[in-house]
């Protein structure tokens, strides 16, 4: 039984305290999560991100949340104990770390230290983030008539495109690859 992510709630940042890390088997991250949730109400955390690739004869865009840290999910601390989780097929149990005295210790993180892996997920599953230009940011023409001068870049377009002043006479779209940085 396959089931959709976006049905599993997302932890809130602050909403544990302290998050351990679970070895999953690779590509078993979604079914594993899923499986807690249904059966126990465990929440997890499986950071993703948002990726479009084509598919099929006719190259149709589908839109993946490919994991950002494949074979691992992230568990509030507080359920390290539930008997569900040794029962979850894919689950493989918790990352360790070895002491110089050779004493395994559990891998526990402070849920304040994931405010930049929560801001790298939002990042990376916003489109216009992973774009070359920023709207605002001054760029040099490198094609046309207009090579060599400074032109603003004023709004993100869509399929690598964006929005550029005119010189004074309004606004063009155009290729990403007709400019460049200054």
């Amino acid at each position: 039984m396959k089931t959709n992510t976006t049905e599993i709630p997302t932890p809130a940042a602050g909403e544990h305290s302290h998050w351990l890390v679970a070895l999953i088997e690779p590509q078993r991250e979604r079914s594993v999560r899923a499986w807690l949730w249904e059966q126990s109400g465990i929440p997890s955390w499986l950071p993703v991100e948002r990726v479009i690739r084509r598919r099929g004869v006719k190259q149709v865009k589908t839109a993946i949340d490919q994991p950002l840290l494949p074979g691992y999910l992230l568990i509030p601390a507080l359920y390290f104990e539930h008997a569900t989780l040794s029962m979850a097929r894919g689950f493989r149990g918790f990352m360790h770390y070895e002491r110089q005295d050779a004493t395994p210790r559990l891998v526990l993180i402070c849920d304040a230290l994931l405010g930049p892996l929560r801001a790298i997920e939002t990042n990376l599953s916003d489109p216009t983030t992973r774009r070359k230009y920023r709207p605002g940011q001054v760029v040099e023409w490198l094609e046309t008539t207009l090579r060599g001068s400074l032109t603003t870049v004023v709004a993100l377009e869509a399929h690598d495109h964006v929005r550029v002043e005119f010189g004074g006479l309004g606004t063009a779209v155009v290729p990403e690859d007709f400019i460049g940085p200054t």
